[in-house]
Formats: C-alpha cells, structure tokens, sequence
C-alpha cells in the first residue's frame, strides 16, 4: 500500500478544516426552527444571526489574511479554530441575550475567516504548480461536504439530544480538529519530519509560495488592475452564489409548489454537483497546465467560460416548466460553478506570490459582502415585485460580469512591484509543471 505523501495529509487537513468551519456555521440554520420554539425569538431575530456570522465572516478576512501571512499560518490556525470552537460551545449560553447572541456570532464569523488565506499560503508553500488547483479545490470541497453533513448530523442530534448539545458536540469537534492539525503540520515543507527528500525535492522545484514579503505591499495591491478586477469579479460572483443559496430553497417551496419532505433532498442535489463540480475542474486545470497550456488557459480562461454558462443555466430554470427542470437546471449551475472555484482561487500566488494569503483574504471578503448584499436585495426585489424573475436575472447579470472581468481584465502575472523575481515563461514554477509533467506525482 503506498504511503500517502506529507503534502496530500496537509491538504486533508485543511479539508477536514473546511467542513468543521462550515458545518459549525451552517448549524444555527437547520436548528432555527426547534431554537425558534424553544427561545421564543422571532425569525427576524434569527435573520440578523445568519446575517451577522457571514458579516464578520467578511471583515475578518482581512486581518486573518495578515496574521497568517506574517506568521505563516500554522499556530495562527489553530488558535483561530480554538477561538471558533469556543464561541460555537458558547452558542447557547449566550442565547440568555439577544444582543450577547449577536455579538457571539459575529465573533464565530471573524475567527472562521482564516480557512481561505490559510489554505491560500500552506497550500502555495506545500503544492507544485500542478497540484495547486486540485489543492485549492480539494480544501474547498470541505465546504460542500459540510454542507451535506450538517443537515444529517444536527437533525439527528436535535432528535436524540436538546438544541444546545448541538453546539457542544460541534464545537468539541474543531477542538478535536486543531490537535491533529498542531500534531500533523509544519509552517514549512523543509520542517516537517517525516517528509521525504524526493517529495521535498518535488516541492522545492514547483513551489507557487515564496518567502513573506517583508511588508503588505497595500498600496501596489490598491493600485493592481488585475487585483481590483478580480476582488470585484469575486463580489459579483458572491452576489449570485449566496443569493442562489439563500433563497433557493424558498423558491422551490413557494413558486414551484415543493414540499418540505421533497425539500430535503432536492436541496442536497446542486451542493454535491457543487462539490464534484469543484474537484473536476480542478483536475481538468492542473492537467491543461501539465500538458502545457498557458497558466490564462489554465486558470482564467476556462473558469471564466463556465461562470458565464452557469449563469445563462439561472435564466433556463426561470423558464423551466416542471419543477425537475428547474432543479436540473439550477444543480447545473452549481456543477459549472464548481469547475470555475478551482482556477479561480488558483490565481492569488499567481498574482502576489509572496503573500497569496493576502490576496485569496481580499477575494474571500469580496466574496462575502457580495453575500451579504445578494439575499438582502433579492428579498426586497421579491417584496416589491411579488416575483422571482427580477432577482434571478440580477443573479444571472452579475455572473456574467464577474466572467468578463476575469476573463478581460486579470492579467497572469505579479502585480508589478510584490516580487523581486520576474514570472516570465521560462522562470515561471508554471512552465518548470509542464517540463516535468512525466514526474511521479
């Protein structure tokens, strides 16, 4: 039986991460009708938690982005899975006050900020080129997985158990997670005991991470075309993925005439096509650049063209005649998006190699006030209309942007300025994956 490389560990760790963050943060949704009954709180109530996790969700990216850039992510991991773990235990204690409620919430959302610049840095320090977009995809795919498993897990803990057990038994669950992560990883490949000289070669060879720079070069990323554009591009993209998953369940219900016991596993479709969506793409990413394809190709060209058909699929569920037709289409949409995820969080090393975890933070935060707005406005679009066509074509419109912006206004290379070494084609990690596309991997 073949050892599994130290690298492929890391990466399974941060998937296991991924799943923890999200099913902790999914938890309060499928609890929220039983926590509803049993705090007497009205659902506006609840609408304001939901709202205030992904709020600090977004404004902790930033911050998170720093820290793990500074310190290179390992400790500053594991504390912030800590301090998750924490206010996700003390979820139903501070359920004795609203605003204690809020406030413990928001912090749940700041300190689960840092999946996406950490996973950005260890996986640009620890991958070749060529596994980079399956690295980044396989992390993110925890957050699909723990989307499938909340709904399973808490219902049944809500069966056997009270409300609050639910969040004990989570919470002691990121515990669990952030002693194998401190047990299991280094900060660098070169530390790690267990690693072998020819993995470590592998690495060293292809490695997308370069050393910290010395400061944020802030200014040069504010002045980035390619950077605005995509930090804009990932908000456009927010608007119509949180809008999609906040109220598609409710569109099935009230226009389609879906029951709730259909709901159930209705809702369960678009996520897994989401997550095999994601590991396809990036496998079909990393196989472009190992067969030669340009790193445009590779991982902007070909998420840009499924983001824009997975936009046009939101139109034709508008149309569909049959509530099959509508979930087909809308799970199509989820699949498209999930081949665009790979390449897409594959551009921050590309970018700003010497602190990818800066530039994955900004995405991310784009990424989620994008979902803030998108449920916001699509409520009040629903309210003032009495339909559904004005926010999924907005949905639809702001995809289609985002897929013009990455695909006409990011350019594959380091902001000018963030890195002493010039990427061009025969210096690039990119090309060094195509030469050695017959290595062992």
């Amino acid at each position: 039986m073949t050892r599994l490389a130290v690298r492929h560990r890391v990466v399974g760790l941060l998937f296991l991460m991924n799943l923890v963050n999200y099913v902790d943060r999914i938890c309060l949704s499928v609890a929220a009708p039983v926590m509803i009954a049993s705090l007497g709180w009205d659902k506006a109530t609840f609408g304001v938690a939901f709202s205030a996790t992904l709020a600090g969700y977004a404004f902790g990216q930033l911050p998170a982005g720093v820290i793990i850039t500074r310190t290179g992510g390992r400790v500053a991991l594991a504390v912030l899975s800590l301090c998750w773990s924490l206010m996700t235990i003390l979820t139903p204690v501070a359920a004795a006050s609203r605003w204690l409620f809020f406030v413990v919430r928001i912090l749940l959302g700041i300190f689960e900020a840092g999946n996406s610049p950490g996973q950005a840095t260890f996986n640009a320090q620890w991958l070749p080129a060529r596994e980079y977009a399956r690295g980044q995809a396989i992390s993110f795919a925890g957050t699909q997985a723990g989307q499938l498993l909340a709904f399973p897990l808490v219902s049944w803990l809500l069966v056997r158990f009270t409300w609050p057990a639910v969040f004990y038994v989570l919470g002691v669950l990121g515990l669990v997670w952030t002693i194998g992560w401190l047990a299991a990883t280094t900060d660098r490949p070169e530390d790690h005991p267990r690693i072998s000289a020819e993995e470590l070669a592998l690495i060293r060879r292809e490695r997308l991470g370069r050393p910290p720079a010395p400061r944020i070069p802030w200014g040069l990323l504010l002045r980035s075309p390619s950077a605005r554009a995509l930090v804009l591009a990932a908000l456009l993209w927010g608007y119509t993925g949180w809008l999609i998953i906040a109220w598609f369940p409710t569109y099935l219900v009230n226009t389609r005439g879906v029951t709730m016991t259909d709901l159930g596993w209705l809702g369960m479709i678009p996520t897994a096509l989401g997550m095999i969506g994601m590991l396809c793409g990036a496998a079909m990413s990393d196989w472009l650049l190992a067969r030669g394809f340009s790193t445009a190709v590779a991982r902007k060209t070909i998420p840009a063209c499924t983001m824009a058909a997975g936009a046009i699929l939101i139109l034709v569920a508008l149309r569909a005649g049959t509530v099959g037709g509508a979930v087909a289409s809308l799970s199509a949409h989820a699949l498209l998006s999930g081949l665009a995820v790979a390449g897409f969080f594959a551009l921050p090393p590309v970018l700003l190699p010497r602190a990818p975890g800066i530039m994955a933070a900004c995405m991310s935060a784009a990424f989620g006030v994008g979902g803030i707005i998108g449920p916001s406005v699509a409520g009040f679009l629903v309210e003032a209309s009495g339909q559904w066509t004005l926010p999924f074509v907005t949905a639809c419109g702001s995809s289609l942007i985002a897929a013009a912006l990455l695909a006409g206004a990011v350019r594959m290379e380091p902001i000018a300025g963030t890195d002493g070494i010039e990427l061009d084609e025969e210096s690039s990690p990119f090309r060094a994956a195509a030469g050695h596309r017959g290595a062992n991997v």
